[in-house]
């Protein structure tokens, strides 16, 4: 009988110490450091329309860039049915930006908005940010919220796909090894629930 509960015993320490492993791996902080940038359409930006996508937001980055002051930059975006039929598709710029006096970078993301009117495009974006009860917080990932005329944009920025909610587009981030969700929702609907 002493055998037997030996080995029960044995069995129940290595559940536990199992157990302990997955629970530190499952909530082990692994957050991005990534910070959100809003900063506002660039001047001469303001009113411009172009002929494709890739021309608008060529030329607004360029401008939003120069406004922000880094050299270098990478925007992504992804162009889904639902954005196509709203005619706003949203995207970030990700770029490296000094914040101290030691040159100590961090990575920031900014939205930027692609609109659609009569087959031209114009790039917007707000420097504006809110707080949402839709996303819960996560040790797995960042995010921020952006309204735009009659949408709310969420964005969320993880290491892992795996650890995004289920979102309208998700964005492989390649050059920064990281995941960006995007999800819009309808703004005058969120104030009704």
């Amino acid at each position: 009988m002493g055998t037997k509960a030996r080995w029960i015993s044995i069995v129940i320490i290595v559940l536990t110490i199992v157990g302990l492993i997955v629970l530190w791996e499952l909530n082990k902080p692994d957050k991005p450091d990534v910070w959100g940038y809003f900063g506002s359409t660039p001047e001469s930006m303001k009113g411009k329309y172009f002929n494709s996508i890739d021309e608008a937001v060529d030329a607004f980055a360029k401008a939003y860039a120069e406004d922000a002051m880094v050299n270098q930059y990478d925007i992504y975006y992804y162009v889904t049915d639902k954005f196509k039929k709203q005619h706003q598709i949203p995207g970030v710029i990700m770029f490296k930006m000094a914040v101290d006096n030691e040159k100590n970078e961090i990575l920031h993301a900014a939205p930027f908005y692609i609109n659609e009117k009569g087959n031209k495009y114009s790039v917007i974006a707000e420097g504006i940010s809110e707080s949402t009860e839709r996303i819960k917080e996560s040790p797995k990932y960042v995010f921020f919220t952006q309204p735009i005329d009659n949408y709310v944009y969420d964005f969320i920025i993880s290491k892992e796909k795996k650890y995004l909610p289920r979102t309208d587009t998700v964005i492989n981030l390649k050059n920064h090894k990281l995941f960006i969700a995007i999800d819009c929702h309808d703004r005058f609907q969120e104030e009704i629930e």
